[in-house]
């Protein structure tokens, strides 16, 4: 009867160690698979921030472009006005002096 006392101990504490191999095992498992959970959280969210900043950094250079033109075309603008302006002033200018040359023309003749 002690022999089978023993041997039944034995074999309980072999089932024990199985048992708490089977556990041990689950945990590993367990931690590999949150593991893994984690990482592709980590680089799901690393994504979006990559696609975030990409699409405030192309807002940004959109912004500055067209700042960029606005200010060319302003330039532009400006620098057309005063060249129109300069030969209405030239015109003028050369409508004057023949009006005043014929009137002097026409004075003395």
């Amino acid at each position: 009867m002690k022999k089978e006392r023993k041997a039944e101990d034995y074999s309980n504490g072999i089932k024990s160690m199985l048992h708490n191999h089977e556990i041990f095992r689950a945990h590993g498992e367990a931690e590999h698979r949150v593991e893994s959970m984690r990482r592709a959280r980590e680089h799901s969210e690393l994504q979006r921030e990559v696609l975030l900043e990409h699409g405030h950094v192309k807002n940004q250079q959109v912004s500055t472009r067209k700042a960029v033109i606005s200010k060319i075309e302003d330039d532009l603008a400006y620098e057309l006005e005063r060249r129109h302006a300069s030969a209405v002033r030239a015109e003028q200018d050369r409508n004057i002096h023949i009006s005043h040359s014929n009137y002097y023309c026409n004075y003395y003749t």
